[in-house]
């Protein structure tokens, strides 16, 4: 039997909470936190939210919180974007940031944001799009709209359709869509007059061939210039015999 995948519910409305996880569509899944260790954890991400608590009391939050993602080997998050109400209070973006600091597309923690918030809505698409800058949507991230007054999220059938299947796109993820954006970087590196053929060699690449026919040697070459931006490794012959 396939071991469920682990995925943590971060819903700062403890009703909304126990609605959620008792989906059937959901059963499939393991959820974290259990419902009798709930209000230790939003406990903890709420004082992480509110900049108005002493910060070494923050950093203790916020350590919980990840102790928690490591110990639960978690895989997943499920986040609502509003954690604290008041308006000095940091949002799941925030905290989704905090989460991911200093990790890359291979090894971030998938993000779905719920909102009552349009995508649309200024401020909070300027903070979002920064974060995508970092973790790509459909790879790291997706923002899923809980309906007009928030509560359509509250219906199974809702949650199916508009959470489920991006639930199952992020755990899937693309390795290809992931190469391609690997490969779009090291394009867009600094090259040298006397290197910018590599360049031109990789637009070719880019518009011409698909991923499945690239040969093992080219990914794990832009593998590692994307790891390291040195184009210095990056071979011109390997380049041209890629047909």
């Amino acid at each position: 039997m396939t071991e469920k995948r682990k995925i943590l519910l971060i819903e700062n409305q403890k009703f909304q909470f126990n609605t959620i996880i008792d989906f059937n569509c959901l059963k499939y899944y393991d959820l974290f936190p259990l419902e009798s260790s709930y209000i230790l954890f939003i406990d903890n991400v709420r004082v992480w939210v509110n900049n108005q608590y002493k910060s070494d009391y923050r950093v203790k939050a916020i350590n919980f919180v990840k102790d928690f993602i490591k110990q639960n080997q978690i895989e997943l998050i499920i986040m609502d974007h509003i954690l604290g109400g008041a308006y000095h209070c940091l949002t799941g973006i925030d905290l989704a940031d905090e989460i991911n600091k200093n990790k890359n597309i291979d090894n971030c923690m998938p993000v779905l944001f719920l909102s009552k918030t349009e995508q649309s809505e200024k401020n909070r698409m300027t903070k979002y799009e920064n974060y995508k800058k970092k973790y790509p949507e459909d790879i790291c991230t997706k923002w899923i709209h809980k309906g007009y007054f928030g509560d359509e999220i509250l219906s199974e059938e809702y949650f199916e359709k508009m959470v489920i299947p991006e639930i199952r796109k992020l755990f899937e993820g693309s390795e290809e869509t992931k190469f391609w954006i690997k490969f779009d970087f090291v394009t867009k590196l600094e090259y040298p007059s006397n290197q910018e053929e590599k360049r031109i060699e990789l637009f070719r690449i880019r518009n011409n061939l698909n991923y499945c026919n690239l040969s093992k040697n080219l990914k794990d070459i832009i593998e590692n210039v994307y790891s390291c931006s040195d184009i210095n490794i990056l071979n011109i012959n390997i380049l041209k015999d890629e047909k």
